[in-house]
């Protein structure tokens, strides 16, 4: 199997001095992580504590990840839109992630740990449309949904009826084109923890997202604040959100 690896261990100086940001014309993250891999090579082994204890292949990922991209454009999502999750890892909510990537939205990760009141004002700061959670915090957030009213589509990983991931997914395609998006393009929304106010938006591009932040100023993760952070022009509706466009290895 190719070997993708472009940095080899070494000491900090010989790791440091060659090293160049090198930012293509054309990225999206689930290409990178997940396209264009052999699918028959390993990808996750997945084990719960309800039991489940699966190895996943990148095709077995790719499928289900393109179908949750076929349903999310269902269920309306376009460019720009931003897409909600909070539910514990597995890998449903891994092909959520990048499910929201190939539909050049902006994904919103929220922790179970978070309190209600940061859940509400993260959704509809955001404008978030699609809300994926899993069915153990289902009723939490559904008691939630009144109180943010952007959001459209609850969808639930081991859900029933209409809310369920698996019936959706289940009756969507297993392919989907994955677009050659600007590296710049928003992909994936954060909050500050907001010890002083309310918590402020900051957006990653897709190929931030993908690369560590070094250190120091001007370094990717380090940016100032700048207009952003949607795709459409829009920008999340708190006038105390600051929101940053962190760009691919540069601020700008």
């Amino acid at each position: 199997m190719r070997d993708y690896r472009t940095l080899r261990p070494g000491t900090y100086q010989e790791m440091t001095s060659g090293f160049r940001w090198e930012v293509p014309a054309s990225y999206n993250l689930a290409a990178d992580v997940l396209d264009k891999h052999e699918p028959e090579r390993p990808a996750m082994r997945f084990v719960s504590d309800e039991g489940r204890d699966e190895r996943w292949s990148f095709g077995d990922v790719r499928r289900l990840t393109d179908r949750t991209a076929n349903t999310l454009r269902e269920l309306g999502v376009a460019k720009g839109d931003r897409v909600a999750v909070m539910a514990p890892a597995s890998p449903e909510i891994a092909a959520s992630f990048l499910a929201t990537y190939k539909v050049e939205a902006i994904l919103l990760s929220m922790s179970v740990l978070y309190g209600d009141d940061s859940i509400v004002y993260r959704l509809n700061d955001s404008g978030a449309r699609v809300l994926i959670t899993s069915a153990a915090h289902r009723d939490r957030v559904a008691a939630l949904l009144d109180k943010a009213p952007s959001v459209e589509h609850l969808v639930v990983v081991g859900g029933t009826g209409g809310e369920s991931f698996e019936e959706l997914t289940g009756a969507a395609a297993d392919r989907f084109e994955t677009p050659a998006t600007d590296p710049d393009t928003p992909a994936q929304l954060y909050y500050t923890s907001g010890t002083r106010s309310s918590s402020s938006a900051t957006t990653s591009g897709p190929a931030s997202c993908s690369t560590p932040p070094a250190s120091g100023p001007g370094s990717p993760g380090s940016c100032p604040a700048s207009s952003g952070p949607g795709a459409s022009g829009s920008r999340p509706s708190s006038t105390a959100a600051r929101a940053a466009s962190t760009r691919a290895g540069r601020c700008g």
